[in-house]
């Protein structure tokens, strides 16, 4: 749902908040998800941008003050981290007040997303090379749909997730990886191993055999 601007008699109508987004579909209460908004002018003055303001269910929870001005022809992007402690439906409101030649301006725009607890976590080792969530867009949109989080695994806290997946290291992993890993399968988390599909990768043959190996430290 977004607020139309509206008309100013000054004839600079188009300037304002062209789109107010979060990274995910599916937020889960308490956990950091990011609002990005993006500002537009399309006018010949600059837009001085005084404060951005993030409102959940009308009560604020940020706001930005240090974000300069939006010269003429331009945009600017800015995204807040904001965790909801709640679940439900929760309306997200960004506000942006300057001015223009002086004159005081206020846009908005809404959003509304559902906080839910997720069912699971899948954590996925993003630290040798050829792991990480980069490659892994396809799996978390497939989990976003069944309120599972994919995430980076934190080695400082081994017990952020559910499953561990860990995809053809080009790396070795060091002895202090090694016993993150198993103090979170000894704490019931499991840990999925995964080599180099040979048919489908551009890699050299090599690269699969080394990943393996690599792989088999784990175990």
């Amino acid at each position: 749902m977004a607020v139309t601007a509206p008309v100013w008699m000054d004839g600079y109508d188009y300037i304002g908040i062209g789109s107010f987004t979060s990274d995910t579909l599916t937020p889960a209460r308490d956990e950091e998800i990011g609002l990005t908004v993006g500002l537009y002018n399309d006018e010949s003055v600059e837009f001085d941008l005084d404060a951005l303001s993030l409102y959940a269910d009308e009560t604020l929870v940020s706001t930005v003050s240090d974000l300069g001005e939006v010269a003429g022809m331009s945009t600017l992007d800015y995204t807040f981290s904001y965790a909801h402690p709640e679940l439900g439906v929760t309306e997200l409101r960004v506000e942006a007040v300057g001015s223009v030649n002086g004159e005081k301006r206020t846009y908005e725009k809404t959003l509304s997303l559902s906080f839910h607890v997720p069912e699971q976590h899948i954590v996925v080792d993003d630290s040798h090379g050829k792991s990480g969530l980069e490659q892994l867009n396809r799996l978390a949109a497939i989990a976003a749909q069944a309120k599972i989080t994919v995430k980076p695994f934190s080695e400082k806290n081994p017990k952020n997730g559910d499953i561990l997946l860990i995809t053809a290291p080009a790396e070795p992993f060091d002895e202090a990886f090694v016993e993150k890993v198993r103090s979170f399968a000894e704490n019931g988390g499991t840990v999925i191993l995964c080599g180099q599909a040979d048919k489908v990768s551009d890699a050299p043959p090599y690269f699969s055999r080394r990943a393996v190996k690599r792989s088999s430290s784990i175990l």
